[in-house]
């Protein structure tokens, strides 16, 4: 029965750190090899071989070093194909699902079961569900956040591509807008980790259910007390 070497994937294989040898380590090495290359030894001579082999651990590389790099490579080989391949695919379609969900499905309908991102129109407004539900209007807002609304004329949306949540492991670019805090935000340049309102990246799009200017006009009027 073959030694297995490698711990993979249970644990993290270890290597000995292996290094030059020098002046002073040849005659070692010599001797190594001449011991090494006997059919036969005696028993001072196999004491001697035990203890350069030893002294020459991190020296010299030895078939068993060979050996369980190998298997530790096949076994990383293995693991990738076998679990991560499959997982990242799962992945790809977990995240597909829910880019699907991110549509208009049309005029509110209380028979209708909606999906979180589902988005309805209601009473001239755009609104997008928060969490699964049936019979439950989009003006409730435990469920249902209104990202658009009839009236006056709102930031331009051309060019903007939404990106859902705010991730700070994301990379965002220029017109990448996404939901943070009940708002929503558009970049104004690249950025990671760097999570809006900071002005020098992102600028406002829609505060919960209104426009940029409703939102910056109602500031006005509650400090000026009109």
């Amino acid at each position: 029965m073959t030694r297995k070497l490698s711990s993979f994937p249970n644990a993290i294989d270890t290597f000995i750190e292996h290094f030059d040898i020098t002046a002073d380590d040849v005659p070692k090495v010599k001797k190594y090899q001449e011991l090494k290359l006997k059919t036969s030894l005696t028993d001072s001579e196999r004491t001697e071989l035990e203890n350069l082999t030893t002294l020459l651990r991190n020296k010299i590389i030895t078939s068993e070093d060979w050996n369980k790099f190998q298997e530790a490579l096949v076994n990383m080989q293995v693991f990738i194909k076998d679990e991560v391949e499959g997982y990242i695919q799962g992945k790809q379609q977990e995240f597909q699902n829910t880019i699907n969900k991110f549509r208009v499905i049309g005029i509110y309908k209380a028979t209708t079961d909606y999906k979180i991102n589902n988005m309805v129109k209601y009473s001239g407004c755009l609104y997008m569900c928060l969490a699964n539900c049936r019979d439950v209007l989009p003006t409730d807002t435990n469920h249902w956040i209104m990202i658009s609304t009839k009236g006056d004329k709102g930031e331009s949306g051309i060019g903007l591509t939404f990106r859902g949540i705010f991730d700070s492991t994301n990379t965002y670019y220029k017109d990448d807008l996404v939901r943070h805090d009940d708002s929503f935000y558009y970049a104004i340049k690249t950025s990671t980790n760097i999570a809006p309102p900071e002005s020098s990246y992102w600028d406002l799009y829609m505060y919960g259910g209104i426009t940029k200017e409703q939102y910056y006009n109602m500031q006005i009027t509650n400090i000026m007390g009109v």
